[in-house]
């Protein structure tokens, strides 16, 4: 068998499913649907208000708010490009009335920052790049931390512990749901223990670097030139091999 290892671009392909990659967020709804109490950090429904630059981060507040949050997510299209993303006056006032703001952070989702700038926001700040620990190396850095197990848990943490702040009473609740979110998390990473044990040392190449922490925690050795998923990415034509 070849040992290179090719993947379809934004990772369609059936090796993420394998891994699990985006069963970190369960596909469920982004909005919770019980009351949890009054105050100043609630909405009208009494729900503390939840903003997220991507529906993968509002489902992990879902995930670990449940009926105490109303999670409002961004965007919800995996087809949009959130680098060309423009904000409408909806999503800057649900910003302007967030008590908690979820984004990815390492220029991913820069639109958040505008939009909190624009709105005077007061809202906690969530920064999954932040947590994640990852440096930029020769100026580089791959801001797709959402594929890195480890990170998603330090995000689901946070989450609990600023929901803590603005529901008090819901504490316990919160950190029990993250401490399930974590072992959801364990079980990915047998996933990916398994496929590295059997995967580790082989080649592969991707169109853009989304993957590359999962790919890092396989074991695969990336081969791709590094001006072909540089210009994939920024929307560039592909430079030419002479």
């Amino acid at each position: 068998m070849d040992s290179s290892v090719k993947f379809r671009p934004l990772l369609a392909g059936a090796a993420l499913a394998a891994a699990g990659s985006l069963a970190l967020a369960g596909c469920s709804s982004s909005t919770g649907t019980a009351d949890a109490g009054t105050g100043s950090s609630t909405g009208t429904s009494g729900k503390v208000l939840v903003v997220a630059s991507t529906d993968v981060y509002g489902d992990i507040a879902s995930q670990i708010g449940g009926s105490a949050v109303q999670v409002t997510s961004i965007l919800t299209n995996p087809n949009q490009d959130p680098h060309g993303f423009e904000a409408d006056a909806q999503t800057q006032l649900a910003i302007s009335k967030a008590r908690l703001i979820i984004e990815n952070g390492g220029g991913y989702d820069d639109y958040v920052d505008t939009m909190r700038s624009s709105t005077s926001s007061k809202a906690a700040l969530i920064n999954a790049v932040t947590l994640s620990g990852f440096k930029a190396v020769d100026g580089d850095l791959n801001e797709h931390v959402f594929y890195d197990y480890p990170t998603m848990v330090k995000v689901a943490n946070a989450i609990a512990a600023n929901l803590a702040k603005e529901a008090p009473s819901r504490a316990k609740t919160f950190f029990s749901n993250a401490a399930t979110f974590r072992q959801s998390m364990l079980k990915l990473e047998g996933q990916t223990a398994a496929l590295k044990s059997r995967d580790a040392g082989r080649d592969v190449s991707y169109t853009e670097p989304v993957p590359g922490y999962l790919f890092d925690a396989i074991g695969l050795k990336n081969v791709t030139p590094e001006a072909f998923s540089h210009a994939v990415e920024e929307g560039n034509d592909v430079p030419r091999r002479r």
